[in-house]
């Protein structure tokens, strides 16, 4: 087969399958709008104590990290990226901050276990509070 015939017939098969995956991609579920990005947080300010969940060895860390950052509570949760646990702020005390973490997701979650981050906005200095988390049901 000349080279001008071989160099056609990929040329038309790479646009085939561009025009495929471009398809199914329109058609994907983008999946749920829980507001929090997938990932580890690249600038996360001074790192809070968290409390009110278990230690663990787990290399990936512990369940919820915190952080305080100019006005932003930034808090990475552990778990599905499909059904990731999302918190919320309950209460701002003396020292610390009242967190609950809830997947509101419905349906399956994928087992793809990892970090999302969620920044929250608070509108007072948080730099050395405690967050205590709580994991309602």
């Amino acid at each position: 087969m000349p080279r001008l015939a071989r160099t056609r017939q990929a040329g038309v098969a790479a646009v085939g399958i561009a025009i495929a995956a471009l398809a199914l991609s329109s058609c994907a579920d983008p999946g749920p709008d829980h507001g929090g990005v997938r990932g580890e947080p690249t600038l996360t300010g001074q790192a809070l104590v968290v409390t009110g969940i278990e230690e663990t060895t787990d290399p990936l860390g512990p369940a919820v990290r915190a952080w305080y950052s100019d006005r932003t509570l930034v808090v990475t949760t552990l778990g599905s990226g499909s059904c990731p646990g999302v918190p919320s702020i309950e209460n701002i005390g003396d020292d610390t901050v009242t967190l609950s973490v809830v997947s509101n997701s419905e349906g399956p979650c994928t087992a793809d276990l990892g970090p999302t981050t969620f920044e929250l906005p608070v509108d007072q200095d948080l730099a050395g509070y405690t967050v205590d988390v709580s994991f309602p049901d």
